[in-house]
């Protein structure tokens, strides 16, 4: 999950992705957060969050970074009452850049899995390979 993660972070930092969304939490559990420099009319990166059961975030952010918990931050999680233990725990740190105690978000889910390429929110004509309109959009 390492991999992902980084893998997810470097498409972050390459695409100047600042703006984040929570856009759908689904029944099944799976959270999708969306992202990009600047959300009004399209998204560049979907990132979905598998079997999700525990989010302490925002549901918009900006200038985050994303990592996995450290053993030290699934100590402490694990001594509060969460009710749901996932194995896989990612942390959102946001404003870490700027702000020298930055804060922290978790969310508790199985797995993380995300897609790059432009999603635009309005209805456009002449899409490129990769690109298409949002679902949302009628």
């Amino acid at each position: 999950m390492d991999k992902i993660i980084n893998s997810l972070q470097e498409e972050i930092i390459k695409n100047n992705i600042f703006e984040f969304r929570m856009s759908k939490l689904n029944e099944d559990g799976t959270l999708i957060i969306i992202g990009c420099f600047d959300l009004s009319y399209h998204h560049s990166i979907e990132i979905s969050i598998k079997e999700t059961t525990y989010i302490s975030c925002p549901i918009t952010f900006s200038n985050a970074k994303f990592r996995l918990a450290t053993e030290a931050e699934k100590k402490y999680l694990k001594s509060t009452s969460i009710s749901e233990w996932n194995e896989l725990i990612i942390c959102i740190i946001l404003d870490e850049d700027i702000d020298e105690t930055p804060t922290k978000h978790f969310i508790f889910a199985e797995e993380l899995h995300y897609k790059v390429g432009n999603v635009y929110h309005y209805v456009r004509e002449n899409l490129q390979e990769g690109e298409r309109i949002a679902e949302w959009v009628k």
